[in-house]
């Protein structure tokens, strides 16, 4: 066999950094993550009211030759571990960089739920904010805000039959070093 006919996945999909020709765009945008972070969760009902909390991992990585930032999170179990693969609550993010426009191309994938969003991101004054349509009738705006090297804020809106926004999510990140 070739070495060709050996490489696999995991051999093509990481990068070692930023493409050289978008570094500025991706370390404004989400390269800026690459790294993995404990994660402090919590979900919210439409009166504002806690409906779960838990411990959370998200990592991010290069991936495709540089090009984008890929992240994993999952749900750790009640002992702060990450669960056995198959029994984990777990997501991935693939953000693509648009230098033409400076804007995101953002794919999430709910592994868990079986819920895919096709979202656009933007840098805005000191935030991230990526933004699409909802699974059902809906809209959905992710911001990241409070942005350090080692901390940030993670906040997911949503609006439903046009009845206004709720925040429904929010996240707080600690770089794990």
């Amino acid at each position: 066999m070739s070495r060709v006919d050996q490489v696999g996945v995991w051999e093509l999909l990481p990068s070692a950094g930023p493409h050289p020709d978008l570094a500025e765009g991706l370390m404004a945008g989400f390269g800026q993550f690459v790294g993995s972070w404990g994660m402090d969760v919590r979900f919210f009902d439409p009166d504002g009211a806690v409906r779960s909390k838990w411990s959370g991992l998200w990592s991010f990585a290069w991936v495709l030759d540089g090009r984008g930032v890929q992240d994993v999170l999952v749900a750790l179990d009640a002992n702060r571990q990450l669960p056995e693969a198959g029994a984990r609550r777990i997501g991935s993010t693939l953000r693509m960089f648009e230098p033409a426009t400076s804007t995101w191309r953002v794919l999430w994938v709910g592994a868990s739920s079986g819920v895919w969003l096709d979202l656009k991101g933007r840098v805005e004054s000191d935030r991230l904010v990526i933004e699409g349509d909802d699974v059902v009738d809906g809209r959905v705006e992710w911001t990241f805000t409070d942005i350090t090297s080692d901390s940030f804020a993670w906040t997911g809106r949503t609006s439903a039959s046009g009845l206004g926004w709720w925040t429904e999510q929010h996240m707080i990140g600690n770089r794990i070093r």
